[in-house]
């Protein structure tokens, strides 16, 4: 069904989504989101402040989707055909995460943001934005076929368990930070065709193995020389 069609409606008791439910007005959650399976859409802003748990689902359409709380995926598949905001700590544990071209994932605030075993494909955008690193653990995979933005001096770390692997196809970038983002070595990264770009002045990406062998030699150059 169609919730809170209208933007008066703007505080509502979080849904146990299993179904259909479009939000069409800005609507503020007064407790935790919780996504089980189903799908989430519509054309209005959502805004759970006291957090999003979920193993299964689809987010889709909105506007955006804002986690001030705690964000725990466990296990299941998630697909994000929209934006989703995370501000708070982000964990995904078992999860197949999948962001289809049109998703967007923002990580955002000082909480590390930790992905432990599962899949993370991203064909649309995630943008690295806080200060906190995104941890691969245990096993973990994450495919860029998209763009991932760091917007900040945070990296990509393996701090636990069976190595996990970044395989980049799409292109990772550096946009923001005035000092050094790093990849952490193997067994975390894994090269393989993309592009590696710098736009922050003193950016650094240790790992310039995420640029595949055959990538334009400037680019690679520009960030051993940075």
């Amino acid at each position: 069904p169609d919730f809170f069609s209208h933007s008066e409606f703007i505080t509502a008791v979080a849904p146990n989504c299993c179904g259909v439910v479009n939000f069409n007005g800005n609507t503020t959650l007064n407790d935790i989101f919780v996504l089980s399976s189903g799908s989430v859409g519509g054309v209005g802003t959502v805004a759970a402040g006291s957090g999003l748990t979920g193993a299964g689902g689809t987010i889709t359409r909105t506007v955006g989707v804002t986690v001030g709380g705690a964000a725990a995926l466990t296990g299941g598949s998630v697909l994000l055909d929209a934006a989703l905001t995370a501000n708070g700590a982000f964990t995904a544990t078992g999860t197949t995460l999948n962001l289809s071209s049109a998703g967007v994932l923002t990580l955002n605030g000082v909480d590390d943001k930790v992905i432990t075993g599962g899949t993370v494909t991203n064909n649309g955008l995630v943008n690295l934005a806080g200060s906190g690193a995104l941890r691969l653990n245990d096993g973990a995979v994450f495919n860029n076929p998209g763009s991932f933005d760091i917007q900040s001096d945070a990296g990509v770390l393996h701090t636990a368990g069976a190595g996990a692997s970044f395989t980049n196809s799409g292109i990772v970038m550096k946009s923001g930070g005035a000092g050094t983002s790093g990849v952490s070595p193997s067994p975390i990264v894994r090269p393989s065709r993309g592009w590696c770009a710098v736009r922050s002045r003193r950016a650094l990406l240790r790992a310039r193995r995420v640029v595949a062998a055959d990538a334009e030699p400037a680019v690679a150059e520009r960030l051993e020389r940075d």
